[in-house]
């Protein structure tokens, strides 16, 4: 499994559990294997399967994949009480509203190249001495990426050596004209850091939660990645030019801001602030 999936399980794990909130009982990153009555209403988010297939000519330059990524979004109830009919219902509502909370969120379907499909499955099932009524739904989508080699350069030092004429066609007597040049490697050092990330924006998606987007930023070599900042702290290290914030508290405000990396250390500054302030309920989402 590759980091990158793991990545969008884990934004999607994050969603999910902002925008349900206090309706499941437990959230899960992993199927249903053990489950108790005190667990139900639950919700699992997990990866399924990736697949890595071909992409263009296999061996034309480096290693390089399409990824197709099956995620799993599982949620369950109790049927053995004489509710089961409404707890049914209720679960069908809240699956459906699966769509709205990941298609429509700009962040997450940006983490991939397209959702390629969506699948539903509703069965019942027995765990233990747990009788449970169990929707599936499996989101399948695409992305790709490439290996570059790593190759170490310890080519240090060239010695040339010129003749006029060679041996094998200097007429007797002639002089030969030998020089020897010798070229030797400057190590250089990249010091200039990417530029300065831009367009940063906060878009509330819930009291608690926070997403972040914001313009690529340039090197002369290549970006490696993007610090993001709240409130003087680094949160977290991203690949991607998004982040998801959900450890936060109703009601406060908070300032964002983003710098970007290169592979040999450097950091740009910092970006220009993103201020957004979580609502002390539930709301639709506006951006900052």
């Amino acid at each position: 499994m590759s980091d990158y999936a793991s990545q969008i399980a884990n934004a999607a794990f994050n969603l999910v559990k902002a925008g349900f909130g206090s309706t499941f009982t437990t959230y899960r990153q992993t199927p249903m294997l053990q489950v108790q009555p005190a667990d139900l209403p639950i919700l699992g988010v997990f990866i399924m399967r990736e697949q890595r297939a071909q992409d263009g000519q296999a061996n034309e330059g480096e290693p390089h994949f399409k990824h197709t990524l099956t995620l799993g979004f599982s949620g369950a109830v109790q049927v053995n009480t004489d509710e089961q009919g409404q707890l049914i219902q209720v679960l069908e509502d809240n699956m459906s509203a699966l769509d709205v909370m990941l298609l429509q969120n700009v962040n997450f379907v940006k983490m991939s190249e397209g959702i390629t499909a969506m699948d539903r499955i509703g069965q019942y099932s027995k765990i233990g001495e747990t009788t449970l009524f169990e929707i599936r739904v499996e989101m399948q989508m695409e992305y790709s990426s490439r290996w570059e080699p790593v190759i170490p350069d310890d080519l240090t030092k060239v010695v040339i050596t010129t003749q006029f004429p060679d041996a094998a066609h200097a007429e007797g007597g002639t002089p030969q004209l030998q020089q020897v040049i010798a070229l030797e490697a400057v190590p250089t050092e990249d010091v200039t850091p990417p530029s300065i990330p831009m367009g940063v924006t906060a878009t509330i998606i819930s009291p608690t939660v926070i997403d972040l987007v914001w313009s690529p930023s340039t090197d002369d070599v290549g970006v490696t990645g993007y610090e993001v900042w709240r409130d003087g702290v680094q949160l977290a290290t991203v690949i991607t030019t998004a982040f998801i914030d959900t450890e936060l508290t109703a009601g406060t405000s908070h300032q964002y801001w983003v710098k970007a990396l290169d592979a040999a250390g450097n950091v740009s500054g910092p970006s220009p602030i993103a201020s957004a302030t979580t609502p002390l309920t539930a709301r639709e989402g506006a951006e900052v």
